[in-house]
């Protein structure tokens, strides 16, 4: 790509598809070319900064998030990055007043007309924001999320409950990129396999890398099916459940890292329920509960 600014946008847009297959090295390389071409690229600054917080290079992702705020001053979703990068680096000076500056951007009434803006909720749950301000923020993002998939619903058509006979076993998917050496496969594990598979029929549906860890083994064992959808686009990974004909799928993941609410928003299944992996509600329409303790 010539460095101009036009090819500056598209080299952005190109990074943030790269990125999603995994390419993290060939996305960075792309974005320091946008911000290169196109110094006053808002969204090739803050593509840079999360590219390289997510490489660890914490003081380069501070400098790019700066510079991404301060050619977009507005920005909710800027805002809370570079607070999270200033953050993971100890750099507390004025940090309080950057904090109370979010949550006024928060409270705004245009904060809930652009869902594209909001910050990631899974950030904003160590930001001791209070409850409303929590919520709020995770039903802009999620109606960011239903306008996204909103285009892709005809591909799927009314989801269909299958007709079983009387007292077969309630089919229930389990779905969550941490089906490896994480927390939540070391707590889940158990729970998989103690299911009563007379009453009920066990999938889990991978969204997350194989590690070939005895976790992931263990789980492989632990269901009576399991599925790696982490390569399927939401269409399809949808369609995939609904064929299975689950009756129930609990989501381990909410907006954690990796997670796939957009399969969620398509509905994968008549009753869906967050649970254990995201500390928090989704603000989400479709999902109809949450099992959370008192």
């Amino acid at each position: 790509l010539a460095l101009d600014g036009a090819n500056g946008e598209a080299a952005n847009n190109l990074a943030t598809l790269i990125e999603e297959t995994g390419q993290q090295q060939e996305a960075l390389d792309l974005y320091r070319l946008a911000t290169r071409s196109r110094p006053n690229l808002a969204d090739g600054w803050f593509n840079l900064g999360n590219a390289l917080e997510k490489r660890a290079d914490l003081p380069a992702a501070r400098q790019a998030l700066e510079r991404a705020a301060a050619l977009r001053p507005s920005s909710a979703k800027t805002l809370a990055a570079l607070i999270a990068a200033r953050r993971k680096l100890c750099d507390w000076a004025g940090l309080d007043a950057q904090v109370a500056q979010l949550r006024a951007m928060i409270a705004a009434p245009q904060f809930s007309a652009d869902p594209e803006d909001a910050p990631s909720p899974f950030g904003m749950l160590s930001l001791m924001l209070d409850p409303d301000a929590q919520l709020q923020v995770a039903r802009v993002h999620s109606a960011g999320i239903v306008a996204k998939v909103t285009p892709l619903m005809a591909e799927l058509g009314a989801l269909e409950r299958q007709n079983r006979p009387p007292g077969a076993p309630i089919r229930v998917g389990y779905l969550s990129p941490d089906f490896r050496e994480h927390p939540v496969a070391q707590l889940m594990a158990g729970v998989l396999e103690a299911h009563d598979r007379d009453r009920f029929e066990i999938s889990a549906w991978s969204l997350g890398p194989d590690d070939a860890s005895p976790y992931r083994r263990r789980i492989e064992a632990g269901v009576d099916r399991f599925e790696d959808i982490r390569a399927l686009d939401p269409v399809a990974a949808t369609r995939l459940m609904r064929e299975a004909g689950l009756d129930i799928v609990v989501d381990l993941a909410g907006y954690t890292a990796h997670a796939r609410p957009e399969i969620l928003a398509l509905r994968a299944a008549p009753v869906q329920v967050n649970y254990l992996g995201y500390p928090g509600s989704m603000g989400a329409g479709f999902i109809d509960y949450a099992l959370v303790d008192q």
